[in-house]
């Protein structure tokens, strides 16, 4: 039976951080990017269908599936063959919906077929990764629901309690100092409107959207000098996850001189960077490479 998706909020958020914290880097890399191949290869899918693009898609998704299976079984391991005969029972009923395909998938995989089937190869494709995903998206469903779970429990409650509650938890939840405040990018690929969880016409919860260029970045304007020690950046979920690092957070009064408060090289889905409190007014988000730069939130907590 399906867990419901009101009750997934449940699991051990400790836990399931701790769960992707230890993902190996190669692990992370491959998955990374074979996330990538695949939010590729369906924007193919969105175009008007035809023999070339039939291929290119069914390219994409081979080496996404490739790649999904190395960091599996063996992340050091290239030759198809011997991840594939590697590969436990479990893993192998990842590479296809039906058993009878199995082998057909395997041969793809493999190199020795002359025809790729581009539907063989999407379900190998995305079983694979979600595997890989199961620990980033548990993360994200405990994250996203916490208010849901929160929410339950009220109703499951005495209903005399509900206005005392919610009163106590409204005075203990830290106020988010970027709330309302103005903000700008470096620059504007698309438009973006979050609330209708769309930009430049895709499904999307990203505020905004900048040009592939170098060191693009975000930056909020508190108003006034303010005093912060924490803050919380969701990043892409849907796609480009890996766009938004290695990420520097740094911090103005001038939009001069800009002083580095801390740095995350790694790829993430979500992080709360904690560190001693400064205080200024402008706090700026800059990705240290060339690339498109895009998140769904950012926080500011004294």
């Amino acid at each position: 039976m399906e867990t419901p998706s009101w009750f997934t909020p449940s699991l051990d958020l400790a836990a399931v951080k701790a769960a992707v914290e230890r993902e190996p880097s190669a692990v992370r890399a491959l998955r990374l990017e074979s996330r990538e191949l695949l939010d590729a290869a369906r924007r193919l899918a969105e175009s008007i269908e035809g023999r070339e693009l039939h291929q290119a898609r069914a390219a994409l998704h081979l080496e996404g599936a490739r790649l999904a299976l190395r960091a599996l079984v063996d992340p050091e391991q290239k030759d198809l063959k011997t991840l594939i005969a590697n590969a436990s029972p479990a893993v192998s009923g990842l590479l296809c919906k039906r058993a009878a395909d199995l082998d057909a998938v395997r041969a793809v995989l493999g190199g020795d077929a002359q025809k790729l089937d581009v539907q063989l190869l999407e379900d190998a494709h995305v079983g694979l990764l979600s595997e890989l995903e199961t620990n980033t998206r548990a993360l994200d469903a405990v994250l996203i629901g916490r208010v849901r779970w929160l929410g339950l429990a009220a109703l499951l409650g005495v209903a005399v309690f509900v206005v005392g509650a919610w009163a106590m938890v409204k005075l203990a939840a830290p106020t988010n100092l970027a709330m309302g405040k103005p903000w700008r990018a470096s620059s504007t690929a698309l438009t973006c409107a979050p609330e209708k969880h769309t930009c430049g016409g895709t499904h999307t919860d990203i505020f905004f959207h900048t040009n592939n260029e170098p060191n693009p970045w975000l930056e909020i304007d508190l108003e006034a000098p303010t005093t912060f020690s924490r803050l919380a950046i969701r990043n892409r979920l849907d796609m480009g996850v890996a766009r938004a690092s290695p990420l520097i957070l740094e911090t103005s009064n001038d939009r001069q001189t800009w002083n580095l408060v801390t740095r995350r090289n790694e790829p993430f889905t979500y992080w709360e960077p904690s560190f001693p409190a400064v205080t200024a007014r402008y706090v700026r988000l800059r990705v240290d490479k060339k690339t498109w730069f895009h998140l769904e939130s950012v926080e500011v907590f004294p």
